[in-house]
């Protein structure tokens, strides 16, 4: 069974991992936690702001990054095969896209 599991800095994503840890699932479960970084838009005043955009973007993305990453850490307490990813989109229709074979 493939497990998604979407996630932020929010105490009910929080909640979420540990019920999701806690639960029984068949053997050979994977999880797969994903935060979702919505993307930057830019106003016309602010095109001349392009390094200091491109810097926030690339603070964003890391701490969506560690976001999952933390998420993911509980899960592999309770099970070896918890991945994380971060992508960059509106969280509400972000699209993962596959490494490799399956999600």
């Amino acid at each position: 069974m493939k497990v998604l599991i979407g996630v932020d800095d929010s105490t009910h994503a929080a909640a979420a991992i540990l019920y999701v840890a806690g639960a029984t699932w068949p053997t050979g479960s994977q999880f797969l936690v994903l935060s979702a970084l919505a993307p930057i838009l830019v106003g016309p005043g602010e095109v001349e702001a392009t390094d200091a955009i491109a810097q926030l973007l690339k603070e964003q993305e890391k701490y969506h990054k560690e976001i999952a990453e933390g998420a993911a850490e509980r899960l592999r307490r309770a099970s070896p095969t918890a991945d994380a990813r971060m992508v960059v989109g509106d969280p509400r229709a972000a699209r993962i896209r596959s490494r490799g074979r399956g999600a």
